[in-house]
């Protein structure tokens, strides 16, 4: 699972040894893997372990927002603490 400040397509990212191929997955793939549906996966909570990218970036701000389990809602965090709880990789990860 990525967590990143801007959005990008298809492709091979790279950042700190790490390189990751992103690719468009279904719906029911998503809520397999993760126990909530396209729009509202939560950056943590899914039914199986993810590892989880963190853009650097959003480190900047005071808060950050995040899908909470539904389409409709959603959550404030400090991103620092977002990193502890979804146990994810702060990593600058570039279009290759």
């Amino acid at each position: 699972m990525l967590i990143l400040s801007r959005k990008v397509g298809e492709g091979i990212m790279i950042g700190d040894n790490i390189e990751i191929r992103i690719t468009r997955i279904d719906a029911d793939t998503v809520r397999a893997a993760t126990g909530f549906p396209i729009g509202g996966v939560p950056p943590f909570g899914h039914t199986t372990h993810l590892k989880v990218f963190i853009d650097p970036d959003l480190l900047q701000y005071e808060e950050v927002w995040a899908a909470a389990g539904t389409w409709h809602d959603v959550f404030g965090i400090e991103p620092h603490k977002l990193v502890t709880a979804s146990e994810g990789l702060v990593t600058d990860l570039k279009k290759g």
